[in-house]
């Protein structure tokens, strides 16, 4: 299924989806473990990469050709929704920033609406997750076991400190 947004709408398959397009947000962050130091004030933090990508559409639902609220059907219809072998579908991104993202895919995972005191509308929030099918590929393999794997020395750990790491490679030579 073929996600595209532009300045004004989103689209579905070349479908429009219901209601007003307020915005587009992409984002994702580091992943950092952060360990107390014996010893020592502060924290000695190690990297473990990016985490996946967030994409979220903001949506206005208004009375118009479609109520509100069977605007707000549809689209749970679109989006809540599996493939042919029960696994949940992943939408193709086509759009600006998800080409800037260097995104192809994703998985829906949540749908939120909500509807103030005395509002004529209803706001919805599509969101999204990267879907990176190497890493899926990588998992699944290793979860059957069929990925091999070399004892290697562990790497340097920035956790550490120089006389640990020095004490340990003392221990290797002995």
């Amino acid at each position: 299924m073929i996600l595209i947004a532009d300045a004004s709408s989103l689209f579905l398959n070349g479908q429009a989806v219901p209601g007003v397009f307020e915005n587009l947000s992409v984002g994702s962050k580091l992943l950092v473990d952060a360990k107390a130091v014996e010893g020592g004030s502060g924290k000695q933090y190690q990297v473990n990469g990016f985490d996946d990508a967030s994409i979220s559409f903001a949506l206005r639902l208004i009375d118009g050709e479609l109520s509100k609220e069977n605007a707000l059907a549809k689209i749970t219809g679109l989006f809540k929704k599996f493939d042919e072998s029960g696994e949940p579908v992943i939408y193709t991104l086509d759009f600006p920033q998800a080409r800037a993202w260097n995104l192809q895919g994703c998985l829906f995972l949540s749908l939120d609406s909500s509807q103030g005191g005395g509002r004529q509308e209803i706001k919805v929030k599509l969101k999204f997750t990267e879907y990176r099918p190497e890493v899926a590929r990588i998992q699944e393999q290793m979860q059957e076991g069929d990925v091999k794997t070399e004892t290697l020395d562990p790497p340097a750990s920035p956790v550490l400190s120089t006389q640990e790491e020095i004490d340990i490679l003392l221990e290797r030579t002995r």
